[in-house]
């Protein structure tokens, strides 16, 4: 009971902990605030994928003991001997075993892997398929195998498929089940969905952080551009800052923010470059921490702003170029693999007449 309360403890401690990293990139990425209704839509969808974990955990763990115990439906067995397998009922699918045969031999022990297909029930019987020449001792016992293999759904009518224990010339037959475990498999599968958990678990709030910081870099020039205009005409700082944040509309990320700066200075009667500054120091987005450390040279060491913002306003049109051309490239190759499938369909419906005339 000790070590149960003290895993579920564990439990939520780093659950906490997650939501709090998680209310503080928030509040980087917006600024204050509480951001509950985040933070329980984001218990909400980890409940509900652990869920889903959980339940796919389980039927698969489910369905390899139970195929581990009970082996292939039909197989009938004798001290690990495969004897006969049931046929499936008519209108059924075919059932596969991974046998490995062993016929005893004056020269040796041939040995072959192969996979049984055993057809359904049907009233109809149907012709044994045809063999192969062979070049060697072992390739005529191969041969064999494989005729008496094939020989299994030569008569469909049997419900029940005895294994031929000899050949035509006296040589004994060996079926045993080849007992492949999955379970390593089905462990590979749970750890990669763990992984897969963990790993995006923030995904939401960096869907959230790369859209702002293509806001950003989409938008700040034109800020920038209007902030030059306005200080080259003679306004002064504060002034030309509220004027460059009046005009922008909309209900991107950084119209969002750079009212949330007005009102912000508003709330406080701080300089407006001061809040910009702020905010450029809890976004982390480079763009916007140059440009706060001009406007800060500007105020204390008297620099030359409208130069310095000219020259970083041509270099964020640039970046806003590269940005395009990237979004270009990237959809020019998504769009590669459609592209490709209709050329196949396309190279499929030209042919198909032909192929059919053959």
């Amino acid at each position: 009971m000790r070590e149960r309360w003290h895993i579920r403890a564990h439990v939520r401690r780093y659950a906490a902990k997650e939501e709090a990293q998680l209310s503080a990139r928030y509040r980087d990425l917006y600024g204050d605030g509480s951001y509950e209704e985040e933070l329980e839509a984001y218990r909400k969808t980890r409940r509900r994928r652990l869920a889903i974990l959980l339940a796919g955990c389980l039927l698969l763990t489910g369905y390899t003991f139970v195929r581990e115990l009970t082996g292939v439906p039909g197989a009938i067995s004798d001290d690990g001997q495969l004897i006969a397998v049931e046929r499936p009922a008519e209108g059924g699918g075919a059932v596969s075993i991974d046998a490995k045969i062993s016929a005893v031999t004056e020269r040796g022990t041939v040995t072959e892997d192969r996979a049984l297909y055993i057809s359904a029930y049907s009233e109809e019987e149907n012709a044994a398929a045809g063999t192969m020449p062979v070049e060697s001792y072992e390739d005529l016992v191969r041969r064999k195998i494989d005729q008496a293999a094939r020989s299994l759904n030569s008569d469909r009518t049997a419900e029940v498929v005895y294994l031929p224990q000899t050949l035509d010339d006296g040589t004994k037959l060996v079926w045993t089940q080849n007992s492949r475990s999955v379970l390593p498999l089905v462990m590979a599968l749970i750890a990669a969905a763990l992984y897969y958990l963990y790993k995006s678990r923030f995904a939401v709030i960096e869907k959230k952080e790369r859209e702002a910081q293509e806001s950003v870099i989409r938008e700040l020039p034109e800020f920038l551009h209007k902030l030059v205009l306005l200080l080259g005409a003679g306004v002064v700082l504060e002034a030309a800052f509220r004027r460059a944040m009046e005009d922008i509309r909309g209900d991107t990320y950084f119209a969002g923010q750079m009212q949330y700066i007005k009102r912000r200075a508003e709330l406080t009667n701080a300089p407006l470059h001061v809040e910009f500054r702020a905010f450029a120091q809890r976004s982390g987005v480079r763009e916007l921490s140059r440009i706060a450390g001009i406007l800060g040279d500007h105020i204390e060491r008297g620099s030359d702003l409208t130069v310095k913002l000219r020259e970083e306003c041509e270099l964020l049109w640039f970046e806003r170029k590269k940005q395009s051309e990237e979004k270009g490239r990237l959809a020019e190759t998504r769009l590669t693999m459609p592209l490709a499938v209709l050329l196949c369909v396309l190279v499929l419906v030209t042919v198909s007449p032909a192929l059919f005339e053959m």
